[in-house]
C-alpha cells in the first residue's frame, strides 16, 4: 500500500464516526422564534458543539501523522475508549423516542428556516471541517452518514428536560477530553478563533457571553470583550484579532481576559474608546 493510501486509511477510521457526531448536532439548530432563554439553551448545546470541535481539530483527526496527527488516536486501546464515546454520542442523538420523552424535544414540521442562516459559534469550525473532510468522501460508505435524521429538525418543548440533554451531551464530551486531553491554551485559541467570526454581530456576542459564562468564563469573557468592542469600534487602539492573540499566547488565558475585561470596562463608559476599530482587520 502506497503511503498516500496508508494515510487516507488512518483518517478515516475515526473521521467519518467523528463527522457523524458533529452532524447530528446541527439537527437542534433550525432557526426558530425563540424566545431568549430557548436560544441560550441552544447555544449552550452548541458550545459543546464547539468544543467537539476544538478536540477534533487539537489532535488532528483529519491528518495524518506527519501533517501533526496526534499518535494516540490511533493505538488500538485508546481507539477503542473514542469509538466507543463517538458511538455513544451517536445513540443518543438517534434515540428519537428518548429525544420525545426524556429529553424534551419535538419533531418540527417543514415549515422552519435552515440552521445555516443562522450563525453559530460552531459555524466557522464546522465549515473548515467539512471542507477538509470533502477529501475523502468518496471513501466513505453512505452508512456511515446520519441519513436517518438526514431531514430531522427538533425543537424544545420542554426547559427543563433539555437542561438534562444538556448535561449529559456535556459529559460525553468530557469523556473524549479525558481520553485525549487538549491542553486549555490549545483548546482556548481554537474556540477564539469561532468567537472571533461572530464579530461584529454584538447581540449573537452577547447571548454568547451568557450562554458560556457558568462552565467556560474564559470564553464568556472573550464574547464579552468582543462584543464590547463591536458596539464601541475599539479596544484602546488594539484590534480584537490582536487581542486573541495576545490572550491566546498568554500562559492564563483566563485571569488576563478577566483582567482586560475589567481595564476596558471599568472606565464606565463604554464609548471613551477610541474609534479606531476596523473590521477589515479581523
Amino acid at each position: 500500500m502506497d503511503p498516500v493510501t496508508a494515510g487516507v486509511g488512518i483518517v478515516l477510521g475515526l473521521a467519518p464516526m467523528f463527522s457523524v457526531c458533529l452532524e447530528y448536532f446541527q439537527y437542534f439548530k433550525s432557526a426558530q422564534s425563540l424566545s431568549v432563554d430557548l436560544e441560550l439553551l441552544v447555544l449552550k448545546l452548541d458550545i459543546e458543539h464547539e468544543r467537539m470541535i476544538a478536540w477534533g481539530e487539537a489532535n488532528g483527526i483529519l491528518k495524518t501523522v506527519d501533517e501533526g496527527r496526534n499518535p494516540g488516536l490511533d493505538l488500538p486501546s485508546t481507539n477503542d475508549l473514542i469509538t466507543r464515546g463517538l458511538s455513544s454520542i451517536q445513540s443518543l442523538f438517534k434515540n428519537s423516542k428518548k429525544l420525545q420523552e426524556y429529553y424534551g424535544l419535538q419533531l418540527m414540521d417543514g415549515n422552519y428556516l435552515e440552521a445555516t442562516k443562522t450563525k453559530f459559534l460552531s459555524t466557522s469550525g464546522l465549515k473548515s471541517f467539512r471542507k477538509s473532510y470533502s477529501r475523502f468522501s468518496k471513501a466513505i460508505d453512505s452508512q456511515n452518514k446520519p441519513s436517518v435524521l438526514s431531514k430531522t429538525r427538533w425543537a424544545i418543548y420542554d426547559k427543563a428536560k433539555f437542561t438534562v440533554l444538556l448535561f449529559d451531551i456535556k459529559g460525553l464530551v468530557d469523556g473524549l477530553y479525558q481520553i485525549l486531553p487538549v491542553p486549555n491554551k490549545v483548546r482556548d485559541k481554537i474556540v477564539f478563533k469561532a468567537i472571533k467570526s461572530l464579530v461584529p454581530d454584538f447581540k449573537r456576542l452577547r447571548l454568547v457571553e451568557t450562554a458560556s459564562e457558568d462552565e467556560y468564563s474564559t470564553w464568556s469573557e472573550a464574547a464579552s470583550l468582543m462584543a464590547a468592542a463591536s458596539e464601541a469600534g475599539t479596544i484602546e487602539g488594539r484590534s480584537v484579532g490582536q487581542w486573541v492573540e495576545e490572550l491566546g499566547d498568554s500562559q492564563d488565558t483566563e485571569s488576563k481576559a478577566t483582567s482586560d475585561r475589567r481595564n476596558y470596562t471599568s472606565k464606565g463608559n463604554i464609548h471613551r474608546f477610541e474609534l479606531s476599530f476596523h473590521f477589515s482587520d479581523i
